[in-house]
This record gives C-alpha cells, structure tokens and sequence, in this order.
C-alpha cells in the first residue's frame, strides 16, 4: 500500500527527517491526560483502574473501546498529542 512513498524516501532520503516513536512512557503520559478530560466519573474511575493493573496499555484499551462517544474522543485526543509530539520534535531539529 505504501510502496510507493517507501521507494520515493528511500531515492532521497536527505529530503527527509525521521521522528522517533513516543516511548511508553511519554503514550502512557498522554492516556492519563485523556483521562483526566473524561467528565463521566464511572468511565473515568474504569480507565484510571485499568491503567494501573498489569498491561495498562491493554486494558485501556479494552475499556476505551466499550467507551461508545469517548472512544472517538480518545482516537482524536491521541492524535492531536501525536501532532504536537512531531511538532515538538521538528522544532528541536530546527
């Protein structure tokens, strides 16, 4: 599916910066700021339990997606956070 933009880096890869990948430290940082913008106290209590069993990634995530309209929010908020992580990143390049 991406071959194409896969052969176009590879020919120039001087046009192009490589980003680093959150860290679980830094996703983990971002799932509590979510959950400290959920206004529903029960969904909110489930998710602030789920991050603090074992495989706190997976059990966010498995909450979340019994979330109904919070889980758009989530995919939304996470993605903006992704934005300013890239941003935050270029900045420090440039």
């Amino acid at each position: 599916m991406w071959q194409k933009e896969i052969h176009a880096v590879r020919q120039e890869k001087d046009k192009y910066v490589e980003i680093p990948g959150m860290g679980s430290h830094d996703s983990f940082r971002v799932i509590e700021d979510f959950i400290a913008t959920v206004n529903d106290n029960f969904l909110k209590e489930r998710l602030s339990s789920a991050i603090h069993q074992k495989r706190p990634f997976a059990h966010f995530k498995a909450q979340i997606d019994r979330s109904g309209v919070y889980r758009d929010r989530w995919f939304a908020f996470r993605d903006r956070k992704m934005i300013e992580w890239v941003q935050e990143k270029l900045d420090q390049i440039s």
